[in-house]
């Protein structure tokens, strides 16, 4: 591991135990693992979780994943790694071989597993997305949690103790003297949109689908290439992005040369016990159209007829599930940067045992980024669709021992990869869709990541 050199700017920070009986703590729990998998936790100095990955910046493999007002989580290199074919049956075996050991006082987070899946199966087959695949679920290495003035470090695997103990000391002070502002944006040579004449003939393609009576919506996706003079920097990207939509999940997922990186305002699931949340997202107005745009929002038939077919869909998929479940009467307006949703809280409670991943896979794809039915909308879109999907709107988060854990749906999102940045939106169609409106709409989606990337404001 080579630690970065911008990881080094003094600021005025202090370490609440000293890196020397961090590394010491390190090696005697080591030996009292025994040749199981270690997840051994020290205390850390406070910095962005994204400090991490500047730290770590030559590991092919890391993670990210900030909710809104909860633990933040970053994780560098894999201890063990399931692709998505074998992610809960091989994760219940891992969890039986993992011995979790905290410095005293220190009894950070528990282990847990991040990853994602792609939009559909094969949806990541292809460059820009080949280093992604389907999925995968990985135990890092190196995480480091933040929450508020507390966080941890924590190392897993059976690595050699020496060098392990070295890595911990270093990283310790390296995050100890994390710069507070994120390097500058490399600038833009140029930037490649999908044409709006383009964009009208897939809208008029999947309107002939709804009247035809196939469909009763599809979600329709662009992509934009942005050239920069210079490789982005992810850890820069997460932390602009944390300035411009604090309310958002964000995350990242490094697969070799490749970053998956977004601020999303939608939640999938949550699952802490048998409790469950979730909420229906669909439907939006540019926040700055109209002096009462969410009024406008809540008034207009095209949306909540939109924003009606996921509420309906995420009750259906989860009644199984549950011996309770509740959703608001009416949608809330959900106010982000430069747009307005539609948004229905839903809760409910299980009716018995059942993982996380479970309620993943009777989710997604919602109609807020699939369609209705949903089997003629995916079909639509493989076929299609001008480009491949890859991870975008597709489920990310994370699962623990229990079974529980939180994933959201990436959207704002885009995929850096060397100098360039494959910056994803996407709309929902129904009959009433106007496709200049819906090109202005993803516009504006858009810009949350090509903010973060210098682009737009």
């Amino acid at each position: 591991m080579t630690l970065d050199a911008t990881a080094r700017a003094p600021v005025d920070q202090v370490i609440p135990c000293t890196p020397g009986d961090a590394a010491a703590f390190v090696v005697d729990a080591l030996a009292r693992t025994n040749g199981a998998v270690a997840h051994i936790t020290v205390p850390a100095p406070v910095a962005a979780p994204e400090a991490l990955l500047s730290i770590t910046g030559d590991d092919a493999s890391s993670v990210l994943w900030c909710p809104p007002g909860d633990v933040g989580f970053a994780g560098a290199g894999e201890a063990v790694r399931f692709d998505v074919a074998g992610a809960r049956e091989g994760a219940a075996r891992l969890w039986r071989r993992v011995v979790d050991v905290s410095f005293p006082g220190c009894a950070g987070p528990a282990p847990r597993r991040f990853g994602g899946l792609a939009f559909a199966p094969g949806a990541a087959s292809e460059p820009p997305w080949s280093a992604f695949g389907d999925g995968r679920f990985v135990l890092p290495r190196w995480r480091y949690a933040v929450d508020g003035d507390r966080a941890w470090l924590t190392l897993a695997g059976t690595r050699n103790p020496v060098a392990m103990a070295s890595d911990v000391a270093d990283i310790l002070h390296a995050l100890a003297r994390a710069p507070r502002r994120p390097v500058a944006a490399p600038a833009v040579r140029a930037i490649e949109q999908q044409s709006p004449a383009s964009w009208r003939g897939q809208i008029d393609a999947i309107r002939a689908e709804i009247a035809a009576g196939r469909c009763d919506k599809i979600v329709a996706a662009r992509r934009c290439v942005v050239e920069l003079d210079a490789r982005a920097d992810d850890a820069g990207v997460l932390a602009r992005l944390a300035e411009r939509y604090p309310a958002c999940f964000r995350y990242a997922f490094r697969s070799g040369d490749a970053t998956f990186v977004g601020a999303t305002p939608e939640r999938l699931i949550a699952k802490r016990g048998d409790a469950i949340e979730t909420q229906a997202l669909a439907g939006s107005i540019d926040a700055g159209s109209l002096p009462d745009a969410g009024d406008a929002l809540r008034a207009s038939d095209k949306d909540s007829h939109e924003h009606g077919f996921v509420v309906r869909a995420i009750l259906d998929a989860l009644a199984p599930f549950c011996r309770e479940l509740t959703s608001t009467d009416a949608p809330e307006i959900c106010t982000l940067r430069h747009l307005l949703h539609l948004r229905t809280p839903i809760t409910g409670r299980m009716r018995g045992p059942a993982h996380v991943l479970d309620l993943v896979d009777a989710l997604h794809p919602t109609p807020a980024v699939g369609g209705v039915p949903t089997a003629s909308a995916l079909d639509w879109i493989a076929a299609h669709e001008p480009a491949p999907r890859g991870w975008y709107a597709g489920p990310v988060g994370w699962f623990d021992a229990a079974g529980d854990g939180e994933f959201a749906v990436a959207l704002r999102s885009g995929l850096l990869v060397g100098n360039r940045a494959y910056v994803y939106a996407g709309a929902g169609i129904v009959a009433e869709s106007d496709a200049d409106a819906e090109y202005a709409e993803t516009d504006l989606k858009q810009r949350a990541l090509l903010g973060a990337l210098g682009v737009a404001g």
